[in-house]
């Protein structure tokens, strides 16, 4: 919203790519669209597979290396695919499959030694075997939300860099660039000031996706992260600048509509929704006010 704002302020509507635009714009309502489809169909499954058996634990012993074989195989090959230019690897699908493959297998194997510990509970023992379940996926979800974090990191911090970087390329070279590299002082700016935003302000955030919108147990919880770790992942390989957070609320969303519609906080929902759409017009205006204050002081 706001390089549009000082896109149009600045040179114009013809000096905005409104088609690229569009693609983004699009991407804001799918990308909650596809992260709550995922984290739907994970839950399902998960419920099926493990919650609403008669021995829940037992299911989860068998099941749980296999979900964290998906997730590493998934963040593997994102790091190693064309994620690491600056190692230049050049890798072909296929070898970052293997890798990545490789990865997935040996988190496989130390699950699964680290799960055959786990004491079994009786079956008739129904609340206990729930408890030691959830408690098996406390420490799922904390690895998935390393996984959501690195994939924040992949969109948001580009999002937040990518016009300093072109600016910076600007005056370094002279002439302007459709495509830059960025210097390390960026990325660290980026990374450093995107974890003190987290620290100071981070908390009211977690408590509204976490609390507000559905209750979340560690098993949604890690349905509703690997959503949407994994659909920005695959936006960011596509190059468009959606929002996690916009993702993971689809992702929360999915995992309440999953468990029927009276679970979600509609009235919160209403909210979130209506400041995604407020923050980008206003944004917009925002840029154009700053944009024709400097050009007044600065002219």
């Amino acid at each position: 919203g706001a390089v549009v704002g000082f896109g149009v302020i600045a040179g114009g509507p013809e000096a905005v790519n409104w088609f690229k635009m569009g693609k983004i714009v699009a991407s804001w309502f799918i990308s909650p669209a596809m992260g709550a489809l995922v984290s739907y169909f994970m839950f399902r499954f998960i419920s099926n597979r493990i919650l609403e058996t008669r021995d829940p634990l037992l299911h989860t012993i068998r099941i749980v290396p296999y979900l964290v074989f998906l997730v590493l195989l998934i963040l593997a090959n994102a790091m190693v695919y064309k994620g690491l230019k600056n190692l230049h690897l050049d890798l072909s699908f296929l070898q970052a499959l293997l890798i990545s493959s490789g990865v997935g297998f040996a988190g496989f194997v130390f699950t699964k030694v680290l799960i055959s510990r786990v004491k079994m509970v009786p079956s008739k023992n129904i609340t206990e075997q729930y408890v030691a379940t959830e408690k098996i996926f406390k420490f799922l979800q904390i690895f998935t939300a390393f996984y959501v974090a690195f994939a924040h990191g992949s969109n948001d911090v580009a999002n937040a860099i990518g016009p300093l970087a072109a600016v910076a390329a600007t005056l370094k070279d002279g002439v302007i660039q459709t495509e830059v590299l960025v210097p390390m002082w960026i990325l660290l700016l980026g990374g450093s000031c995107i974890v003190i935003g987290l620290m100071i302000w981070g908390s009211k955030v977690m408590e509204t996706v976490g609390k507000k919108i559905t209750e979340i147990t560690p098993s949604r919880g890690f349905c509703a992260e690997f959503a949407a770790a994994t659909v920005v992942l695959v936006c960011s390989k596509m190059g468009l600048p959606i929002s996690t957070t916009h993702t993971l609320v689809g992702s929360v969303i999915g995992v309440g509509m999953a468990r029927g519609l009276a679970s979600l906080n509609i009235a919160i929902i209403k909210k979130i929704f209506i400041s995604w759409f407020a923050t980008v017009p206003f944004t917009a205006i925002l840029a154009m006010i700053i944009y024709k204050l400097f050009t007044f002081i600065l002219p």
